[in-house]
């Protein structure tokens, strides 16, 4: 993720097409060695797409769409986790991936799409991850004042339904 640039990122407009997902392109992942050197994440939804979109557009080919270090990330998303009341939470920055597959699966329910999208190997290591993932809902656990920090969190969001 961090490794990721403008050149990495088709969107439609790129591939001159309208309604198609964009792509992620990921060069060199961690699970080459089983699911090739080069891999490919798509896009579906159409707000995501604009916002990243707005994202990449001013970017050259070359330059990273998230310009710090791994470091830098990891002190962002601590910050984030203190201003939401849930430092104490164990969230790091591998759980995005953990959210990201419960959410698709809860939205979803479809095991097939789920190990394509997040480029697992096998469908028994997806459900082991998944089984893992929703034993440990952080969101079950949160208390009262980190609810309310992330639901006042959520309206904001909601109304952003488009990049600036």
């Amino acid at each position: 993720m961090l490794q990721l640039t403008r050149r990495a990122v088709r969107l439609p407009d790129d591939l001159l097409t309208i309604g198609l997902p964009a792509v992620l392109i990921i060069e060199a992942p961690k699970n080459r060695r089983h699911m090739g050197k080069r891999q490919v994440v798509l896009i579906k939804k159409g707000v995501t797409i604009d916002w990243l979109r707005w994202l990449v557009l001013p970017l050259k080919p070359g330059q990273r769409l998230f310009p710090g270090s791994r470091e830098s990330m990891v002190k962002l998303l601590r910050v984030a986790c203190r201003v939401l009341h849930i430092h104490d939470a164990g969230i790091t920055v591998a759980s995005l991936r953990t959210g990201g597959a419960t959410t698709h699966f809860q939205e979803e329910q479809n095991l097939g799409a789920l190990q394509f999208h997040g480029r697992w190997r096998t469908p028994m290591t997806l459900q082991h991850y998944l089984q893992e993932a929703l034993s440990a809902y952080v969101l079950l656990e949160l208390s009262s004042t980190a609810r309310a920090a992330i639901q006042a969190c959520q309206v904001f969001f909601a109304q952003m339904t488009s990049p600036p």
